[in-house]
């Protein structure tokens, strides 16, 4: 039986909210990486730097709720005016809307600093071989582990994403034909299935760059993360009923799976590596998407017009460009601020009230100058997505 949705709004505020918390995750996680550790302070600060060193050891966890999101914001312009099995999908104007708001800002980051690289080589990786380019503006720099880390290491994910778009369609017909529950098992099974073929392949990967260029092009690829794109989309499914008719609340199932996965990562074995592991993409996937549905539940509640709220919703407005910028840009200051001899504790200042808001000012201008106008560009009165020509 098709799923009924609710004429809903097209753009919701939550999900810029849960974008800019996971583009925040990313970027404290890379500051942990290349900055020394945290310095250890007195019992006043301890439970703010408490939370810091959290978000900086599992900061990564922000691509994947990107992934979910992506999932969520692709599915919901169709189940959002009607059932989907009666919303067409009209793939042309998917395809140009997908390039149109892609493409542009991503090939102006990528002309930036593939030209850095060769003038800086010592702090950004210039291409190794002579078909990286090309790769790269295929969005196909995930695939190979020669071009995963050039340029600008935070690119895989957008070549990634590419490919889970490309994989939409796909998706949609399988659950009009099948429906959610059956595409959600299968392409769980195509996961953990390709992930341990990957891990006998590949058994010792860890986050060394050469592997994680390696894990990346094996283990992250398409069939590997394709569920958690898929739970994005079931998640867009509920939020949408839940609209016209309750829907069970999954907040403590949510917080017990966030719990039981953080100790699993906590206690993996050695072969593993901090991120490559069987199962833990998966439980990431379910968790983030149950923690969308919840806080869609709770799209109408104040908190969310508090000004923390307001701050991560403008974050994430500009999370797309800030992700695009941020990481070569990040690496260029610290290779220059490790010249300081700073302190540990003066360095960690330094990073959080100084180099972050930079970031996050540099990737406001890159959304002015770049994104923005071709984001913009040409508005229709209507969603171009429901249309003649379309998969049925």
């Amino acid at each position: 039986m098709p799923v009924q949705a609710s004429k809903a709004p097209s753009r919701l505020e939550f999900i810029d909210l849960l974008r800019g918390l996971a583009c925040l995750l990313v970027l404290i996680h890379h500051e942990h990486e290349l900055l020394p550790p945290l310095p250890q302070v007195g019992p006043l600060l301890e439970p703010a730097v408490s939370v810091i060193r959290g978000a900086a050891r599992w900061g990564y966890l922000g691509v994947h709720l990107f992934l979910v999101l992506s999932g969520f914001c692709l599915m919901w312009p169709l189940v959002r005016s009607g059932s989907l099995s009666s919303v067409p999908l009209n793939l042309k104007e998917f395809i140009r809307k997908r390039a149109q708001r892609i493409l542009p800002p991503y090939y102006v980051a990528l002309a930036l600093f593939c030209t850095l690289s060769y003038l800086a080589p010592s702090l950004l990786q210039r291409p190794t071989v002579w078909w990286d380019i090309p790769v790269h503006l295929l969005c196909l720099q995930n695939c190979f582990p020669q071009t995963v880390t050039t340029s600008n290491i935070a690119f895989w994910s957008l070549g990634l994403e590419v490919q889970l778009y490309a994989a939409f369609p796909l998706m949609i017909l399988l659950m009009r034909r099948v429906g959610l529950h059956k595409t959600l098992g299968a392409t769980l099974v195509l996961a953990l299935l390709w992930q341990t073929l990957m891990h006998e392949l590949h058994p010792k990967l860890s986050e060394s760059l050469p592997d994680f260029a390696i894990g990346v092009a094996t283990y992250y690829a398409l069939p590997g993360r394709l569920f958690e794109f898929v739970c994005g989309m079931g998640a867009a499914l509920l939020v949408a009923r839940q609209r016209n008719a309750p829907v069970p609340s999954f907040a403590l199932f949510a917080l017990g799976l966030m719990t039981l996965n953080l100790l699993l990562i906590s206690q993996a074995p050695p072969q593993f590596g901090p991120i490559f592991g069987c199962w833990f993409d998966q439980l990431w996937g379910i968790t983030f998407a149950l923690i969308i549905i919840e806080v869609g539940r709770m799209s109408e509640a104040p908190w969310l017009s508090q000004l923390p709220a307001r701050a991560l919703k403008g974050f994430g407005t500009i999370s797309f460009s800030v992700y695009l910028v941020h990481l070569p840009l990040f690496q260029l200051i610290s290779s220059k601020l490790s010249l300081l001899g700073l302190s540990p504790t003066a360095t960690f200042a330094v990073a959080l009230f100084v180099i972050l808001p930079f970031l996050v000012i540099a990737g406001r201008v890159f959304y002015r100058l770049v994104e923005a106008p071709q984001q913009f560009r040409k508005p229709k009165p209507q969603s171009s997505l429901i249309k003649s020509k379309m998969i049925s």
